[in-house]
């Protein structure tokens, strides 16, 4: 009797027993090279395996035999987007929309795809459709937020964290986000008022005592802002965004040697792309070669 070497994989596959999986879905593409599930379903057992590579390679060999594969669109896409292909990420994530504009799985996915390549208004689309499933879903609210934030629109980004606001009382981050498009909108007092909520709440929090820090350097209190930014770093040493700050309030009070480090430390640290751009404009402007 003939063994159906795919469905053994399978098996194996849906016990976790991926390097046996991979043995036999291997016969079953060696038996017949055209069966593009049993190149999902070992991309699958590799990606399981933790082996992205292997995993990429046989997602697109799949598709290469069925584009409309789903699943290993989906994967693709997840794998593209940890390595930053984000281009390629989107995609992907666009085909899995067009196959299936009600999946919930890919419109978080898009969530989080999209907006890397700066395609805000698809966001924008569908986490309006998330939030009529779920109006009161925080994160949701959140992401909303940001979207309008990152399309530059910093009253309507603190309207949706107000709303977010309304329903999770204690959340220091939205606080500080309110506060961070507030100083956007020149809203200074408004900042303020979040910035003191947040850090009433959680007095050691990181990113309201450095965004806190950068609106007292805007209104000319720089000793202040040093105090705040600097309590920042103690806390997170790793907050790029705080040495950035820290570079620019050095630099107003002449302090250039170590306005430098603090903007290199900001490089090093890094980002995105677009905010390794402005930390380099900062230096190019302030250190030109």
């Amino acid at each position: 009797m003939k063994k159906d070497y795919y469905q053994i994989g399978f098996n194996f596959l849906n016990n976790s027993k991926f390097h046996r999986a991979i043995t036999y879905l291997t016969k079953a593409i060696e038996e017949d090279p055209t069966h593009a599930w049993a190149y999902e379903r070992r991309g699958m057992a590799y990606y399981y395996l933790c082996q992205l590579p292997e995993a990429m390679e046989n997602f697109t060999s799949a598709l290469s035999l069925d584009a409309t594969l789903t699943s290993a669109l989906y994967n693709r896409a997840s794998i593209y987007l940890t390595r930053e292909e984000t281009e390629k990420a989107a995609s992907d994530t666009e085909t899995l929309l067009a196959l299936d504009p009600n999946n919930t799985d890919y419109r978080y996915l898009g969530l989080r795809v999209f907006p890397a390549v700066k395609k805000y208004r698809k966001a924008l689309l569908i986490v309006n459709d998330l939030l009529k499933a779920n109006p009161e879903n925080v994160d949701l609210i959140w992401t909303k937020g940001w979207i309008f934030a990152s399309l530059e629109n910093p009253q309507e980004a603190i309207i949706w964290y107000k709303k977010g606001l309304q329903i999770d009382h204690t959340n220091v981050m939205l606080m500080n986000n309110i506060g961070f498009e507030a100083t956007k909108a020149g809203n200074f007092s408004l900042a303020e008022e979040y910035f003191e909520r947040a850090l009433r709440l959680s007095p050691e929090e990181p990113y309201p005592l450095n965004n806190y820090g950068y609106l007292e350097h805007l209104r000319g209190n720089n000793g202040r802002a040093l105090e705040l930014i600097n309590q920042s770093l103690e806390n997170d040493c790793s907050n790029s965004f705080a040495y950035k700050n820290m570079g620019i309030v050095l630099l107003a009070i002449g302090q250039r040697e170590k306005a430098f480090e603090h903007l290199q430390m900001a490089l090093e640290l890094g980002y995105t792309q677009d905010y390794d751009e402005e930390v380099n404009q900062l230096l190019s402007k302030h250190f030109p070669e």
